[in-house]
């Protein structure tokens, strides 16, 4: 049985994405040729070829956490047990990590089984779903037959359950095959009128620059933040969303002058005002 936690970073005993993938067999005493090739298979199943040479701490969460199933996937265990496996990927890299894990089930028949709390994401590939209310007893069935009642569904369900679809959709893809009449009683409604609000500003910077090394991670970012609204940082795992803000964060001067200060994780910032 393999175990993958919530903390990636927790799991690692090697410094380099390669050495990580190959701990657990070494521990087991597979043959170097067999070991050699499960590390390759591995590395391609999560898309993690580029970084085989990279020092894990390096690695952006969501990277780390693809290392972390793929160091567990290598030594090819039977039973394969993530705890919210998905919790740092964007929404690509989790369909992709959550595909090669469809695979191994269909493919291998390995069993798989995921504690996740993003539903939208696992649903569609699970073949059963069970319910853990807390203080109720535990209720386990079909994806479908469990959405369509239980308290805790995605919001492609709770849209299903709300148009009077059935059976209940547990993707857009099934939703979009049953959506035609309400877009077409929708196509004729008006929308509310947007209504533009400007806060006052709470928060700027300008020029904002970090590096790991040699790599480039952000380079002159300018940036407001108003007061009173809610910020989205959107990016693909890797293209420097937690580095912006702990760039940024430790960067905030407690003057007005210019400043320049050293971020976590051994990047250089500098900020002018």
């Amino acid at each position: 049985m393999g175990v993958v936690g919530q903390n990636p970073a927790a799991s690692f005993v090697t410094d380099v994405v390669e050495d990580e993938l190959a701990y657990a067999m070494e521990n087991l005493g597979v043959a170097p040729e067999a070991m050699r090739r499960r590390v390759e298979d591995t590395l391609d199943l999560l898309g993690l070829h580029e970084l085989r040479d990279r020092p894990l701490p390096t690695l952006s969460g969501g990277q780390q956490q693809r290392v972390a199933i793929g160091a567990v996937l290598s030594a090819s265990p039977r039973i394969l047990v993530l705890d919210e496996p998905t919790s740092a990927l964007d929404p690509a890299a989790a369909e992709e990590v959550l595909a090669a894990l469809s695979r191994l089930v269909h493919d291998l028949g390995m069993t798989v089984v995921v504690a996740e709390h993003r539903l939208e994401r696992v649903v569609p590939f699970a073949d059963s779903v069970i319910v853990v209310p807390g203080r109720a007893a535990i209720e386990m069935g079909s994806p479908g037959s469990v959405m369509a009642h239980s308290s805790i569904a995605p919001p492609i369900v709770e849209l299903g359950r709300l148009a009077g679809w059935s059976p209940i959709p547990l993707s857009v893809r099934d939703a979009r095959r049953v959506a035609t009449p309400l877009r077409q009683r929708l196509s004729s409604a008006e929308p509310p009128a947007a209504r533009a609000r400007r806060g006052e500003p709470a928060a700027s910077v300008e020029r904002l620059f970090a590096s790991y090394g040699a790599v480039v991670a952000l380079e002159g970012v300018d940036l407001e933040f108003e007061r009173g609204q809610v910020t989205a940082v959107m990016g693909r795992n890797g293209s420097g969303k937690s580095t912006l803000l702990a760039t940024w964060r430790a960067c905030a001067p407690r003057t007005r002058a210019p400043s320049r200060c050293s971020a976590p994780r051994r990047a250089r910032c500098r900020r002018r005002n």
